[in-house]
């Protein structure tokens, strides 16, 4: 494992322990690849980068159809937790999910924090 696969990594546990109701959460490059994820919930990490690189596809086309812009920050509120997808640089975002006891203002300032230490690193 290289040098810089480790920095990801520890970065995403790091926000782990920070943020106790992340259920997962990935680093996916521009072009939807996974760089690094975790979780604890799900068997499939493959899958699980899939289904956050379809939300992100999802809010760059509405951006793009409805003339704002790219997907910086996405959110979404489900009736047992969140999706919150942080654009890391221009080519990657940082996706995660969290459970529906989070409180998304301390939640949301992790994940801004580690998606800015991320930002170092890619």
């Amino acid at each position: 494992m290289s040098e810089r696969e480790n920095q990801i990594n520890r970065l995403l546990s790091g926000l782990k322990d920070a943020e106790p109701y992340i259920r997962a959460c990935a680093v996916l490059s521009s072009d939807a690849f996974p760089l690094a994820s975790w979780t604890d919930y799900y068997d499939d990490e493959d899958e699980m980068a899939r289904y956050f690189s379809r939300f992100i596809s999802a809010a760059e086309i509405a951006g793009e159809y409805f003339g704002i812009g790219g997907a910086d920050r996405v959110y979404l509120k489900g009736e047992r937790g969140y999706v919150v997808v942080f654009q890391v640089n221009e080519n990657a975002h940082f996706a995660c999910a969290l459970e529906a006891g989070a409180r998304m203002d301390e939640a949301l300032k992790s994940i801004r924090t580690c998606a800015l230490k991320l930002a170092e690193v890619i």
